[in-house]
């Protein structure tokens, strides 16, 4: 597969320069190792915060960094699809990234850009991406405690729509976009799903989703 091209331009937001990166459709893979190699890059100070845009070619399962492949991932309906499966460097559950806009903040941390705490940063971006979604006219909310019926009855599952986690967004009670991070020292990635469509039959038959 040839590499895609990025379109990379800064945006200078209250004097903080960020790069905006759009590459479009990419494989799995060449997805997951671009945002480790950005996130290496920030770390070092060899870049200043990022946002990367992207899409997935072909449609691809993704798990935590830490989530077991073994019930989690059928294999055999990924393969009769043409689906890729690799593993995230962020944690979470299993994604089926098809009709969706994937995006990736990139930033470092202690600079005050965003806060120290994990929580705090999940907020800060959940509240922008609230802002963009309620200009499009959808009332969106953050899910800021527990959810009885939705964290409790999905709490085995393996799929990551299946439950709102903490500052995620919710429409009519409904999750809408999934996110998770990774930090190394001196920055941190957030990934972020947010689908454009969903086709529910790909995704109970490529994931365990009881």
């Amino acid at each position: 597969m040839s590499r895609p091209v990025a379109v990379d331009m800064a945006i200078d937001q209250a004097n903080n320069t960020w790069r905006l990166i759009r590459t479009g459709f990419c494989s799995g893979a060449w997805n997951m190792a671009l945002d480790q190699a950005l996130l290496e890059a920030v770390a070092e100070g060899a870049s200043g915060p990022i946002l990367r845009l992207y899409r997935w070619r072909p449609a691809t399962v993704t798990l935590g960094y830490a989530q077991r492949g073994q019930g989690v991932v059928n294999l055999e309906a990924c393969q009769r699809r043409g689906f890729d499966v690799v593993r995230r460097c962020t944690g979470g559950r299993a994604v089926l990234h098809d009709r969706e806009v994937t995006y990736a903040v990139i930033a470092p941390t202690g600079d005050g850009l965003f806060p120290h705490s994990v929580l705090a940063s999940y907020r800060l971006i959940a509240e922008a991406l609230a802002d963009v979604y309620r200009g499009l006219g959808l009332e969106v909310i953050l899910a800021d405690q527990r959810h009885p019926g939705v964290h409790d009855d999905a709490a085995g599952r393996s799929a990551c729509f299946t439950a709102p986690g903490q500052y995620e967004l919710l429409y009519r009670g409904c999750k809408l976009a999934g996110c998770a991070q990774k930090r190394i020292p001196g920055a941190f990635l957030q990934h972020g799903s947010l689908p454009v469509d969903l086709d529910l039959e790909a995704l109970y038959d490529a994931l365990d989703t009881e």
